[in-house]
């Protein structure tokens, strides 16, 4: 096993079972990791979003000055039963242990053998979060309040700041007719009108695509759409190494046939697409976008309408839909369940923790309500402007 820093004996002293203990891993590439994050992943069921082939290439592009700290449990046989994807941020004299990958990803957890021992594993990592050896705030994003992890760091304490709402429709059982009766009838009526209304001026087709290639084939279109539908929003628009690195994870999850891509289109014109997780009978939508070209026909809207219409065809029992629990996604989900994501923070007894807690949970609000209403509208209007001269 190579690069791993082992945790003092007085530090194990202090774990209820002997044959566990803890290493701390600082390179992503370490055989020995990479080996058991893919054997528990596979065998106790866990999201791709969890995945070896989804936060390693995060790590390798965006890791910056981070320092890697990958918590891992290890059983007398030295087999790791238990990993904690983490990183240690430095900010001048402060040091934040946080969870990876940032802002890519709306589900985080501990990856954990599934069985008797799994509440002493967990147990083991967050007594080590805790111990503060070398931060100064624990700050783990993410976290779903349906995630058994959740519970436990409440009960050590933890402090939990509301991120998202959640809003997963229920199709199990139903036709799509059954589905679309479930619906309010404004909504009804909407859906009806606007599907009909595509279906009259072109020749619409929905391309259900499950593996790399065909997902590759349509890359650029999808990427031109994306940047087409926010330009005129978003201050940065998504870079090249980003694509480099999410296209490396595409691979990877198509192959393991967790990830569906789903094309609209109106004669020869993609006009939306929507790029989401398989997992346990449940799709996840995730990225999308639709040709502003378009926007008469609410393309955005009926993408999602002729895909529930054939996931329950193909048996799926959920759509969830993910981060943002915006009204439109109430509106197509009737029969819904809605969960919560959650940051969760610990700060070190002393100043610093002290400090940095109050900043990530009350401070940095307030300065994001000032940016948000006051610099970020003039900052995109000079961007918007910029763009156009440069297009003219």
């Amino acid at each position: 096993m190579t690069n791993i820093t082992s945790v003092s004996e007085v530090t194990l002293n202090k774990q209820k079972n002997y044959d566990f203990k803890i290493h701390i891993f600082n390179n992503i590439d370490d055989p020995h990791l990479a080996s058991a994050w893919r054997k528990i992943q596979k065998e106790n069921n866990y999201f791709p979003q969890s995945y070896y082939e989804w936060c390693s290439p995060w790590w390798r592009y965006y890791r910056s000055s981070r320092e890697l700290y990958v918590i891992a449990v290890c059983d007398k046989d030295n087999n790791i039963v238990g990993i904690a994807p983490l990183c240690i941020e430095k900010h001048f004299v402060f040091r934040i242990l946080r969870s990876f990958p940032i802002h890519f990803g709306d589900f985080y957890t501990f990856l954990i053998e599934k069985g008797d021992n799994y509440s002493e594993i967990l147990n083991m990592i967050i007594n080590h979060i805790l111990s503060f050896a070398q931060w100064d705030l624990v700050y783990l994003q993410q976290i779903n309040s349906e995630d058994p992890i959740y519970k436990f760091l409440l009960d050590k304490k933890f402090i939990s700041k509301k991120i998202t709402d959640i809003i997963i429709a229920n199709l199990e059982g139903k036709t799509f007719e059954q589905y679309m009766q479930g619906l309010s009838q404004n909504r009804k009526d909407i859906i009806k009108k606007k599907r009909r209304r595509l279906e009259r001026d072109f020749k619409v087709d929905l391309i259900a695509i499950n593996n790399a290639k065909d997902y590759y084939a349509y890359f650029d279109i999808m990427k031109r759409i994306y940047e087409k539908r926010w330009s005129d929003y978003d201050a940065k628009l998504l870079s090249d190494d980003y694509y480099k690195m999410r296209n490396t994870v595409m691979n990877a999850l198509f192959e393991a046939k967790c990830m569906a891509f789903y094309l609209l289109k109106a004669n020869t014109d993609v006009i939306a697409y929507q790029l989401g997780f398989i997992f346990e009978n449940t799709f996840y939508t995730w990225k999308e976008a639709f040709n502003p070209s378009y926007a008469y026909y609410s393309p955005g809207q009926l993408i999602k309408v002729y895909m529930i219409e054939d996931l329950i065809e193909r048996g799926f029992k959920r759509i969830n839909f993910m981060a943002g629990a915006y009204d439109w996604k109430a509106t197509l989900a009737a029969d819904k369940k809605i969960t919560t994501n959650y940051a969760l923070f610990f700060g070190k007894h002393s100043l610093k923790g002290w400090l940095l807690l109050r900043y990530y949970t009350k401070w940095r609000d307030i300065g994001k309500k000032i940016y948000n209403s006051v610099v970020k509208p003039v900052l995109r209007r000079i961007l918007i402007v910029a763009r156009r001269i440069k297009q003219k």
